[in-house]
C-alpha cells in the first residue's frame, strides 16, 4: 500500500514538472523575428530570456546599395531626364575705359541678383624697361541660372570680348542617385528608432545607438552633397578676365593702317599744293619788281658785249 502511494505521488510530481518546462519562454530573442521588417511584432514576454537576445542580421542590402551607388535606378532604363545642369563659362574681355568696365559688372551682378564669389584688381604698374602696362582684373560671379543667358550676351556691353567659353553638364542622374539614397537612410534610421523603443538589454541598446550614429552622419553627408549640387544648378558660375588696354597698345588691323596711309598721304599732297600756291602767289610781285629792275641791266651789259667783240 505504501508502495502504491509513493508512486502516485512520483508520478503527479514528474507531471508537474513536466508542465512547468513546457510553459518556459523561448529562447529565441524578439530581435530575430523576421516580422520586424514587415507585419506586426509577437506579443513580449514578461520575462527575461536567460540568453542575451541574438541582433538582427546587418542593415538591409539597401544599406550596400547606398554606400557604392549600385543597384540605383534612375528611370526604366532609358537616360536621365533633362532638368539638373550646371552652366559655367568663362569670357576674355579687353576694354580701354577700365573703370567703366568694373562698375558696369558690379550694376550687371546687381540688376541679376548674383553675387561675386571672389576678385581680384590689380592697380598701375610697369614693366621692366620702365613702361606702364595696362590693369586686370578677374571675376568669379554666380548668376541666377534664369538670368545666365542675359548675362552671357551683355558680356559684349563690357568692352571687346577676346574669348568665351561655355560649358553645360547634366546632374540629374546624380542627384536623383543622391536623393535615392538619402531617402533609404530616412527609413533605416526609421526602423532603427523603432527597435531602439523595443530595446531591453544595454547591449541592444549601444550597438542600435552605434548603428543610428552611423546613419545620421550618412544622413547629413549626403544632404550637403545634394545642397551643394542645388547650388551649382541654381547659380551658374561665370569666370571674367579685364584686362586695360592703354592707348600705345592699339594695334589697327593692316587694312586700317593701309587706308590710313593713303589717306594721310593725300592729305599731305593737298597741303603742299596749298603752300606751293601760296608761295608762288606771295613771290610774283618780287619777281615782278625784280624782272623790272635787273633784265634792263642784264640787256645792257649784253650790248656792251657785243659792241667789244668786232674790235677784237
Amino acid at each position: 500500500m505504501m508502495r502504491k502511494r509513493m508512486s502516485l505521488l512520483i508520478l503527479v510530481f514528474v507531471v508537474l514538472l513536466a508542465a512547468c518546462g513546457s510553459s518556459a519562454p523561448a529562447s529565441d530573442g524578439w530581435l530575430a523575428d523576421a516580422s520586424f521588417w514587415g507585419g506586426s511584432a509577437p506579443a513580449m514576454p514578461a520575462a527575461t530570456p536567460a540568453s542575451p537576445p541574438q541582433m538582427p542580421m546587418p542593415l538591409p542590402e539597401m544599406e550596400m546599395a547606398a554606400d557604392t551607388g549600385a543597384g540605383l535606378q534612375t528611370g526604366s532604363g532609358n537616360a536621365p531626364q533633362m532638368g539638373h545642369i550646371i552652366h559655367e563659362a568663362s569670357a576674355s574681355i579687353r576694354t580701354e575705359e577700365f573703370d567703366e568696365t568694373i562698375r558696369q559688372i558690379h550694376a550687371l551682378i546687381e540688376r541679376h541678383q548674383g553675387f561675386i564669389q571672389h576678385s581680384n584688381l590689380s592697380g598701375h604698374g610697369y614693366d621692366w624697361q620702365g613702361r606702364p602696362h595696362g590693369r586686370w582684373a578677374d571675376f568669379s560671379i554666380r548668376i541666377p541660372v534664369g538670368a545666365y543667358r542675359t548675362t552671357i550676351h551683355a558680356l559684349d556691353t563690357l568692352g571687346t570680348v577676346a574669348h568665351l567659353s561655355e560649358t553645360a553638364t547634366n546632374v540629374s542622374a546624380q542627384y536623383a542617385d543622391l536623393t535615392s539614397r538619402l531617402a533609404s537612410y530616412r527609413v533605416q534610421e526609421e526602423r532603427i528608432l523603432a527597435m531602439l523603443e523595443r530595446a531591453e538589454t544595454l547591449s541592444d541598446m549601444i550597438e542600435l545607438e552605434a548603428r543610428l550614429g552611423e546613419i545620421i552622419f550618412r544622413i547629413e553627408r549626403i544632404t550637403a552633397q545634394r545642397n551643394d549640387l542645388g547650388q551649382q544648378v541654381a547659380y551658374s558660375t561665370i569666370t571674367l578676365w579685364i584686362s586695360e588696354v592703354l592707348e600705345d597698345e592699339i594695334v589697327e588691323p593692316i587694312t586700317a593702317t593701309i587706308g590710313t596711309a593713303f589717306f594721310d598721304s593725300l592729305q599731305a599732297m593737298q597741303s603742299f599744293g596749298r603752300g606751293l600756291l601760296i608761295l608762288v602767289v606771295a613771290v610774283a610781285p618780287w619777281i615782278f619788281v625784280g624782272a623790272v629792275i635787273f633784265v634792263p641791266i642784264v640787256m645792257i651789259l649784253w650790248r656792251q658785249k657785243k659792241r667789244r667783240e668786232p674790235s677784237d
